[in-house]
C-alpha cells in the first residue's frame, strides 16, 4: 500500500490514541474470535476518509460485528454451544438468550432464493445457510477454494465451523449486526491436560465432561482470567461454580493436574551401588559435576525443542519457591524445564535447570507454566560429589579433566546417597 504523508500521520495518530495491552504485530486471520484493534483501526479510518480502495475491507466496515466483552472476577450463567475439549469450548450467555431468539427468528425468515453475493474476502462476517436446518447464520469466512467453489467458515454465535458452497453465502443485512457475536470461546480454569506430548486433551476427557454434564443445561461460572494472543483474540478460562467437581473429576480420573498449586517434577530413583553410564552435562565453579543417564538424552531433546512453543504464552507472575517451570536461558534462548530456588527481588529468579545442572536469574517475562507434556518425563539428573574429592581436586588436571568430557564423553558411575537439597548425589569412577 501506498500512503501519502498526510495518511501516514493520521494513521500514526490512530495508533498512538488506541489504548490496548499489547503492541500491534500484524493482522492474522484466526478460526475463532475477533481481532478488536482491526476494528477500531477500520472504524477509525473511515471516520477520517483514507481511500475506500487503499484497503480492501474498508467497503465492509457496516458487516463488522462486535464482540461480546465478558470482565474478570464477574460471575455467569452460560450455557455450552460447543464443546471439543476442557480447553476449548464455546459458551453463549444466558442473560442474552431472549435477544439471540428473536434474532434467530429473523434470520429464519430470510429467503434462501435471496441475490447471492460471490466477491467474499477471507475474514469477512457475511449469513451462511445451514443444510441441515435450511436457515442462515451469522458466519466468519476463515478460507475460500475457489476450485470447489467453497468456504470454512466459523458460526460466531455458536462456535462450530463448517464447509459451505459459495452460493449458500450472503451479505450480512445492517440490521443482523447490532447484536454483539454470542459465542464466547472458553478453557477451564485450574487444569492443565496430561498424556500427550503436544499438550493437548485425551480425547476421552470429553467423555468425562459429556457424562459429567448431562443433567444439566447451563453453568454458573466465575471468570478467572482471560487471555490474548498476539492477535488480540481472547480465551476466557472460567471456573464452573455449578455444577462443582468438574476440575477435581479431571484430575482424579488422570486428565489434569491442578495449575493452581506449584508444579513438582518428580525425580528418578534408584537403589545405592546401582552403576550407571551417564553424560555429562554441566562442571559448576565450585567444581560439582552434574551428569544424565545417557539413554536419558533423546527425551530431554524431545522436551526442549516441545518447549519452544512456550514464548506464546502468559509470564509467570507468582512462580513459588520449589515449583516447576519454563525458563528461558538468558545466554542461549532456549526454553528448559527449572526448579524456582529463591526470588531476587520483584523482577527475577534464580533457578537450576533441573536437566542440565546450570542456575541462572530469569526474568520474571521469561518464565511460564511448564506444559503438561514436560512433567511426565522424571528429572534425571545427578549432582556428582567424588569420592577421595581432596585427592582429585588437589589435581592440576581435574579441571581439564571434566571440562573435556561436558556435553560429549560419558562416565561410568555409581549411586552413593541421595542429596536432600536438589538432585541426587552419586560418586564418579574416573576413566582411566
Amino acid at each position: 500500500l501506498k500512503w501519502s504523508e498526510e495518511e501516514c500521520e493520521m494513521f500514526k495518530n490512530i495508533i498512538l490514541g488506541t489504548k490496548f495491552r499489547a503492541v500491534p504485530r500484524s493482522i492474522e486471520r484466526r478460526v475463532y474470535g475477533i481481532d478488536i484493534l482491526e476494528q477500531e483501526l477500520l472504524i477509525k479510518l473511515r471516520y477520517i476518509g483514507i481511500d475506500r480502495k487503499k484497503y480492501k475491507n474498508i467497503n465492509n466496515l457496516k458487516h463488522l460485528l462486535k464482540p461480546l466483552k465478558l470482565d474478570i472476577g464477574s460471575r455467569n450463567r452460560l450455557s455450552i454451544s460447543y464443546f471439543e475439549n476442557p480447553g476449548h469450548f464455546f459458551c453463549q450467555l444466558e442473560e442474552n438468550t431472549v435477544s439471540f431468539n428473536q434474532l434467530q427468528e429473523n434470520l429464519a425468515q430470510i429467503n434462501t432464493k435471496s441475490p447471492e453475493h460471490i466477491n467474499f474476502n477471507e475474514g469477512e462476517y457475511c449469513l451462511s445457510l445451514y443444510t441441515d436446518d435450511n436457515h442462515f447464520y451469522r458466519a466468519k469466512i476463515v478460507t475460500i477454494d475457489s476450485v470447489q467453489d467453497s468456504a470454512e467458515v466459523f458460526y460466531v454465535d455458536y462456535g462450530r465451523k463448517d464447509m459451505v458452497y459459495l452460493k449458500n453465502l450472503r451479505n450480512i443485512p445492517e440490521e443482523f449486526t447490532q447484536l454483539p457475536i454470542q459465542a464466547i470461546h472458553c478453557s477451564l480454569w485450574g487444569v492443565y491436560p496430561i498424556g500427550t506430548l503436544d499438550g493437548g486433551w485425551h480425547s476421552e476427557s470429553k467423555t468425562v465432561v459429556d457424562s459429567f454434564l448431562a443433567d444439566t443445561d447451563n453453568l454458573l461460572v466465575d471468570v478467572r482470567e482471560i487471555e490474548m494472543d498476539k492477535c488480540h483474540f481472547s480465551t476466557v478460562k472460567v471456573e464452573i461454580l455449578e455444577p462443582a467437581g468438574l476440575a477435581e473429576l479431571l484430575v482424579t480420573e488422570g486428565f489434569a493436574f491442578a495449575t493452581h498449586q506449584p508444579v513438582d517434577i518428580p525425580t528418578y530413583t534408584v537403589a545405592q551401588g546401582t552403576t550407571l553410564q551417564v553424560e555429562v552435562t554441566h562442571l559448576a565453579p565450585d567444581h560439582t559435576v552434574y551428569c544424565i543417564p545417557v539413554s536419558h538424552g533423546p527425551q530431554i531433546d524431545q522436551i526442549i525443542s516441545g518447549l519452544k512453543t512456550c514464548h506464546s504464552n502468559a509470564p509467570l507472575f507468582n512462580a513459588k519457591v520449589g515449583q516447576c517451570v519454563a525458563a528461558r536461558s538468558a545466554d542461549s534462548g532456549i526454553w528448559n524445564r527449572a526448579r524456582v530456588l529463591s526470588k531476587m527481588g520483584k523482577q527475577k529468579y534464580e533457578v537450576i535447570n533441573i536437566d542440565i545442572g546450570t542456575k541462572e536469574l530469569i526474568e520474571i517475562s521469561d518464565l511460564r507454566h511448564i506444559p503438561s507434556f514436560a512433567t511426565h518425563t522424571l528429572c534425571k539428573t545427578f549432582r556428582s560429589v567424588l569420592s577421595h574429592t581432596d585427592e582429585y581436586v588437589a589435581s592440576p588436571n581435574y579441571v581439564q579433566v571434566f571440562r573435556g568430557v561436558v556435553g560429549v564423553g560419558t562416565l561410568l558411575c555409581e549411586v552413593d546417597e541421595i542429596d536432600k537439597d536438589e538432585l541426587h548425589r552419586i560418586s564418579l569412577k574416573l576413566p582411566e
